[in-house]
């Protein structure tokens, strides 16, 4: 099964903007997210693909 690991920037209430990441399943399914905003880019597809690698082989990354 594939998955698609999502790298999004987010906004939050005091108007920063951080980091953040969604694991898709191939059906289109949303089967985990970051939970937490990240201030590096490079730090939240580190984690996202942490938690991809552990049930995914090669998940394909998609980042803005």
């Amino acid at each position: 099964m594939t998955a698609t690991l999502i790298v999004y920037r987010t906004r939050s209430l005091r108007r920063s903007q951080r980091w953040a990441w969604r694991l898709v399943a191939g059906n289109g399914r949303t089967i985990a997210t970051s939970g937490e905003g990240y201030s590096d880019r490079g730090e939240a597809r580190t984690r996202g693909l942490t938690v991809a690698n552990g049930w995914y082989s090669d998940p394909k990354v998609v980042m803005p």
